[in-house]
């Protein structure tokens, strides 16, 4: 009788829950729980590293996991679907170092996932997901970070509304220690997370809408802890008998409070009006106001351009505009005008010459106190073993911050560390360390202060002229750029804030790619003259990869950075070599090897090389994989080095 009324209940329970639902779910889908076959892995793995640094060091590690993961649903998958992932595992290690040491890490659950999706193909999914990532890594060079990572994150979807949106919120929060040599690195953050974003579309309109607000708690140092609050809206509306004109909106929005303070709200009202085929204008209008270190400054500008297509292949643009703006110390004035054209022809066998030129005469007139300004979030690339340089001029060094982009990571200072700087007169450089946590081709973004132009009065004279060359498998370029600026007014010492500047660039990359051969060529020089900073850039890489079997591939690469600083007399040299032979004699077995050697020679900060060989083979069969690692490093900066070799077995078990 009991039994009769739980299945009752039951029924009743999951009717009213399918009434939620939009469409009528096939009867086999139906039941109260169901939990398909289990899946996973059982893995070993062994690894010796044998290390020289600063004293002989061996390390054996051991790790046994166990892997699990499964999917079910309650009722139907299209009302609850569930996904569990699952680390168990087992963690041993031995050092043989002068002071001998013997840990044993606790039996523990590695790494768990739990996800829950909610009406799939209804008009509101809504989705939670529990993530959990405790690990022991060691990295290369005597690196190693232990971490624990826990993340609970909901995302809910308005598919029916009149505008598309999306909700998400998350809490992370993060336990890690990272160390390598002496350099330690401890993070104990809570972070927050909370994003909307919406979109609408009509026949002649649309509206995007996008919110976040992220906060960092630093639990070891509450200095360190801020909130930022990131807003955009774009709305753009066509009109006219054929749709043919546009008005577009767009207001940004930026504040960040606790540690380093800052907010910045700009609106921009845009006006673009097609007169005819080849006619068209346009008529922009900002508004911004920032405020930092107590200064605040609101600006207005606006401008009017008008471009001419004479020919398809020729295309004349003329505009003027200016701002004018006030700040807590005083107000500054700019107007400008521009022209340009642009020419392109078609050549024989599919290519094509471009030519551009522009010019830009400016008048400003400063009338402030000398000053500090902030800026947030400036975003960079560390393009391979390059330096990056900062924007702005006469950067106040001690208040530069550098964040990895994605995870808000703030990297640290140092010639051991993440990074250094340089200062040539009125620019700052920021160079990547090779053993820090700055990943090569990584995107950060930097926060800093500088010191603004004293009062004066100006003229600047901007020119551009651009050539190209496009075929199929050619492209050469040439760029040239040159920035003249006379004082009218000001004081005696005002010529050390600006200077002349001139750039030129010429450049030419080529790619081919047949059936068992290809090469890539990129070749590029610049030049930088200034009275203040000037330098050559010459960059040259090159690929190339060969197919002789068709079991066998060959990969090879090389890149050489040049600079050369002329006021200075101080040159950096960067050289990369790398190579790849990979093997695959059946479907179950690959064997691969790859070298690299890089070079870096600083006049100012001396020679840095490091040299890595890997070699792997693996093999599989229907339920197991064996795989065969042999890694050697070596790493040499002035006296100091490092030798590192390390062999891994691992073995695993399907099923």
């Amino acid at each position: 009788m009991q039994q009769g009324i739980g299945a009752q209940f039951r029924r009743v329970f999951a009717t009213s829950l399918l009434v939620l639902l939009p469409v009528t779910l096939p009867a086999q889908e139906l039941s109260m729980f169901r939990l398909f076959p289990w899946h996973g892995s059982l893995r070993f793995r062994y690894q010796n590293e044998q290390r020289l640094a600063t004293q002989f060091a061996k390390e054996r590690s051991y790790r046994e996991t166990l892997k699990l993961n499964n999917r079910g649903y309650v009722i139907s998958p299209r009302l609850l679907l569930f996904t569990w992932n699952g680390d168990f595992g087992l963690y041993q290690e031995k050092y043989d170092i002068p002071l001998v040491r013997t840990r044993l890490a606790r039996t523990r659950f590695l790494s768990q996932s739990l996800n829950l999706s909610f009406f799939r193909e209804s008009s509101r999914p809504f989705q939670i997901i529990y993530d959990r990532n405790v690990n022991t890594l060691k990295l290369d060079y005597g690196g190693r970070t232990d971490y624990d990572v826990t993340t609970l994150q909901a995302t809910l979807d308005l598919l029916s509304s009149p505008l598309v949106s999306r909700l998400h919120a998350s809490r992370r929060q993060i336990d890690e220690n990272w160390s390598r040599e002496s350099f330690i690195s401890v993070r104990n953050q809570v972070r927050h997370y909370f994003t909307y974003s919406g979109t609408r579309s009509t026949d002649n309109s649309s509206l995007r809408i996008n919110y976040r607000f992220f906060r960092n708690a630093n639990r070891i140092d509450d200095a360190l802890t801020y909130s930022t609050h990131t807003g955009t809206v774009r709305h753009m509306r066509t009109f006219g008998k054929e749709q043919q004109h546009e008005w577009a909106n767009e207001i940004d929005m930026y504040l960040q409070s606790g540690s380093g303070a800052y907010s910045s709200i700009k609106g921009r009202q845009i006006v673009t009006l097609q007169h005819s085929p080849s006619f068209k204008s346009m008529y922009r209008y900002t508004l911004s106001l920032r405020n930092s270190l107590l200064q605040t400054t609101l600006q207005n500008s606006g401008s009017v351009s008008l471009t001419h297509k004479l020919y398809s292949s020729l295309v004349t643009t003329l505009g003027t505009g200016g701002f004018i703006g006030t700040s807590t110390f005083g107000n500054f004035y700019t107007g400008q005008v521009n022209g340009g054209v642009n020419y392109t022809k078609k050549l024989p066998y599919d290519s094509r010459l471009q030519l551009g030129y522009s010019r830009s005469l400016a008048s400003t007139n400063r009338r402030v106190e000398s000053t500090i300004q902030s800026v947030a979030d400036e975003k960079h690339i560390f393009w391979g073993e390059l330096p990056i340089v900062l924007n702005e001029r006469y950067v106040l060094t001690q208040t530069i911050r550098v964040y990895d982009e994605e995870s808000r990571l703030l990297f640290q200072e140092g010639m051991e560390k993440d990074y250094y700087i340089r200062v040539i007169d009125s620019r700052v450089e920021i160079h990547r360390t090779l053993l820090g946590r700055i990943r090569e081709n990584s995107t950060v973004v930097v926060s800093y202060q500088f010191r603004t132009l004293p009062s004066q009065n100006y003229a600047t004279d901007s020119r551009n002229a651009t050539a190209q060359i496009v075929t199929p498998v050619l492209v050469i370029y040439f760029r040239e750029n040159r920035h003249d600026i006379s004082i009218r007014q000001g004081p005696s010492d005002g010529e050390r804030y600006l200077g002349d500047l001139y750039n030129k660039t010429t450049g030419v990359r080529t790619s081919w790619r047949g059936r068992r051969a290809g090469l890539f060529i990129f070749a590029e020089q610049t030049e930088q003259e200034s009275r203040l900073y000037a330098y050559t850039l010459r960059q040259l890489t090159q690929s190339v990869f060969f197919i002789p079997a068709q079991t066998l591939t060959m990969t090879a690469g090389i890149t050489l950075s040049d600079v050369v600083y002329k006021n200075s007399a101080e040159t950096l040299r960067m050289q990369t070599f790398n190579s790849e032979l990979r093997w695959k004699p059946t479907l179950d077995l690959v064997i691969s090897g790859t070298g690299r050697y890089r070079l870096r020679d600083d006049s100012v900060r001396g020679r840095e090389e490091n040299y890595e060989l890997i070699l792997s083979a693996q093999r599989t069969w229907r339920v197991l994989r064996l795989l065969l690692r042999y890694e050697q490093r070596y790493w040499q900066y002035v006296s100091r080095e490092i030798r590192e070799k390390r062999f891994t077995v691992e073995l695993e078990r399907i099923f």
